[in-house]
């Protein structure tokens, strides 16, 4: 069975940062994950799904509803600010395995009817088999989504208002590549 963390009605929990790894079979529906001002270059993600290796992998985690964000609003902020308090926001990232395809140890992980604002790289897709649909992604500063898995489905999103920060970042809306390199591989075609 699946263990659930969910907001109670009319209550909205908020976490300054959503770790799940090396573990299966959660879901989180309705929580807030918002940074604290003040925690200036901290380059964890606001919500991290990751494994440990073959030893410890991660599957079947839902997220539903979330809204994720390094502040309710950054309106104002300079650029330094943004350089310096925008967090990363949902990161899923799996560690190559071994073998030809370096099957991830991170899989199906879904993220749907969430939003993701004020953020500096807001999404980054790395573990097989995985959803992100119906989510908005606004107001960030490098990429709105990075992907670098198989078998994902990405649909139904809303990916608006890139900030370009100046700090030499290549910014798009979404790029990517098949899977994580196998070790020893150079690109993945």
């Amino acid at each position: 069975d699946f263990v659930t963390v969910q907001a109670v009605l009319g209550q909205t929990p908020v976490f300054s940062t959503l770790a799940v790894a090396r573990t299966n079979k959660w879901v989180f529906n309705g929580i807030k994950v918002e940074s604290l001002l003040g925690t200036n270059g901290n380059n964890n993600p606001l919500v991290g799904v990751s494994d440990q290796g073959a030893s410890y992998p991660t599957t079947d985690i839902i997220l539903e509803n979330m809204l994720i964000s390094s502040a309710d609003s950054a309106a104002g902020w300079s650029q330094s600010q943004w350089l310096a308090q925008a967090r990363y926001g949902y990161f899923v990232y799996g560690t190559p395995g071994n073998g030809a395809n370096g099957v991830p140890y991170t899989s199906c992980v879904s993220l749907s009817g969430s939003h993701i604002e004020n953020v500096r790289s807001a999404v980054f897709l790395g573990g097989n088999n995985s959803l992100f649909t119906n989510n908005t992604v606004d107001h960030f500063g490098d990429d709105g989504i990075d992907y670098a898995a198989n078998n994902l489905s990405i649909t139904h999103n809303t990916i608006r208002d890139n900030l370009g920060l100046g700090d030499g970042s290549h910014e798009d809306a979404m790029q990517g590549q098949i899977g994580p390199l196998a070790p020893g591989v150079a690109y993945n075609t």
